[in-house]
């Protein structure tokens, strides 16, 4: 879907693997993702690099 981002946490043991969908980031605690979202869609890189950098100080 456009505009979404998905997460997937791989589970389980062995040859047992899958993949499951996840509401938030097991691996960075506290991201936000709408945040995040919205910078990877800016246009600019900059712009969003400097938008991301300005809400982790906050």
């Amino acid at each position: 879907m456009p505009n979404s981002l998905e997460l997937y946490h791989l589970r389980g043991e062995g040859k047992t693997l899958d993949y499951e969908q996840i509401k938030s980031s097991e691996e960075v605690k506290g991201i936000d993702l709408d945040l995040l979202l919205r910078c990877i869609n800016m246009v600019n890189h900059v712009d969003a690099i400097k938008t991301f950098q300005k809400a982790l100080q906050n």
